[in-house]
């Protein structure tokens, strides 16, 4: 009897067997629903996964153009930007260097300016000064003086301009006094006297033309001052002018040897030179352009 017969006629077997054939079947029904289920899971898992990378490749594309276009919206207008900021700083430079160019030479023009006027300006004082001190030695005159040559070369020496109407007047009184003397050689002292009158009238007359030329050499020192001013360094300027005063003091005093007036005058001019010196030597910058 063979397997197939006994399972047959035998009721026990044969529910044992078709419970287990049962069974097999039912399992691989299950595996094959599991499986069935598992790749349908499977699938939908990577339909959706390719459908999110679609979409990031999409999302980053679309990220990346945008991000593309702004940058070259940001290019576009800072090159733009950049342009005119660069247009401006050129037209800025320009401006600053024709400005700085400008002031140079303003500059140079009135630094040229200043050390032609500082010498000029103390030359006016000194030679003020020198026609004060030899006025203080006009009278009385020196006794070599014989002739209108001499009296030229005296007031030459002593800085001192004459009128020529008053060279003419006492040129022609010591020509007649030569002429008188060389026919009176014997009336030596009446001769003397006359001599001695004519010098007295002539140093008078010297004494007086020379304040007046002081009273034109001090306006025209006031006027010198007042025109060139603004190209004076603030010490120079009060130092010249405090300068000036005491030259007008001394020059309108009938005391021509005031000692305190011709101290304080010494004082002041040697005190203006030396700023004088100082600012030509090394340059003064406080009007700086």
């Amino acid at each position: 009897m063979n397997f197939q017969e006994l399972v047959t006629h035998n009721p026990i077997l044969a529910y044992l067997t078709s419970g287990a054939i049962g069974g097999l079947l039912g399992g691989m029904l299950l595996l094959l629903i599991q499986t069935i289920l598992k790749q349908g899971v499977a699938y939908q898992y990577r339909k959706k996964l390719e459908e999110l990378k679609h979409d990031h490749i999409k999302t980053l594309r679309d990220i990346s153009h945008e991000y593309e276009k702004k940058l070259k919206d940001f290019n576009y207008h800072y090159d733009e930007k950049l342009a005119k900021f660069n247009e401006e700083i050129t037209i800025q430079a320009d401006y600053r260097k024709l400005d700085l160019d400008r002031k140079i030479h303003d500059f140079s023009l009135y630094s040229t300016k200043r050390y032609e006027v500082y010498p000029d300006f103390f030359k006016r004082i000194h030679r003020i000064q020198v026609i004060l001190w030899n006025r203080k030695n006009l009278l009385p005159l020196p006794s070599y003086i014989r002739n209108i040559r001499d009296v030229k070369d005296f007031v030459k020496d002593a800085n001192i301009s004459l009128q020529e109407e008053t060279i003419s007047h006492f040129d022609e009184l010591l020509t007649k006094y030569e002429t008188v003397r060389e026919r009176n050689k014997d009336k030596e002292e009446a001769l003397n006297e006359i001599l001695n009158d004519i010098l007295d009238n002539l140093g008078r007359v010297i004494s007086l033309e020379a304040n007046e030329y002081l009273s034109r050499q001090e306006e025209q020192l006031i006027n010198f001052y007042a025109e060139n001013v603004l190209y004076l360094s603030g010490e120079v300027a009060s130092k010249g002018w405090e300068t000036i005063t005491k030259l007008g003091q001394l020059i309108h005093t009938k005391d021509y040897n005031n000692e305190n007036l011709n101290n304080d005058l010494n004082k002041a001019i040697e005190e203006l030179e030396v700023i004088l010196r100082k600012e030509l030597s090394v340059g003064d910058y406080s009007h700086q352009v």
